[in-house]
């Protein structure tokens, strides 16, 4: 199990999630093309050699995961993302679809997005660690609709 833990609580707002710049990493997952905003080195644990941003999954994944390293270890997470040994976080290999998971959150239908994935319009204006791929109706009709897409990810189309 990953511990991600943040400096804010294991809560943030939503507005700190608008990281909207598209800069190189394009590439396909299954059928559809994504272009992952890997971010910059500013962390203190960039350059490590293991990924240590939490919107990654996968066997190089630093241990202990911080909100506040989102998007802040590019040079790592690149070359592992590239190499195919982490992954997008809840994003299929396959069919290049978006994971929504379910609707477990205690906020779940409520007509906002709730999971930290997401960013964009419609988005809850507090965001838990603890409701990461548990609002799946609210977050994949918002979606669909085009008012949100998985923080830092360009492209990929509608799912």
């Amino acid at each position: 199990m990953i511990e991600t833990k943040s400096r804010y609580g294991l809560c943030f707002p939503a507005a700190a999630a608008l990281h909207l710049a598209m800069p190189a990493g394009a590439g396909a997952i299954g059928n559809a093309q994504w272009t992952v905003d890997f971010g910059d080195d500013g962390s203190t644990w960039a350059r490590d050699r293991e990924c240590d941003d939490p919107r990654f999954q996968g066997t190089y994944m630093s241990r202990t995961l911080l909100e506040e390293d989102r998007g802040r270890d590019a040079t790592d997470c690149r070359q592992l993302h590239e190499a195919g040994l982490i992954r997008l976080f809840g994003v299929d290999l396959v069919s290049g679809r978006v994971d929504f998971g379910d609707d477990s959150s205690e906020y779940a239908h409520d007509g906002e997005c709730d999971d930290i994935r997401f960013s964009g319009r419609g988005m809850a204006g507090t965001l838990l660690d603890d409701d990461r791929g548990h609002d799946a109706t609210d977050c994949r009709r918002l979606y669909e609709a085009g008012l949100i897409r998985l923080f830092g990810v360009g492209g990929g189309g509608r799912r």
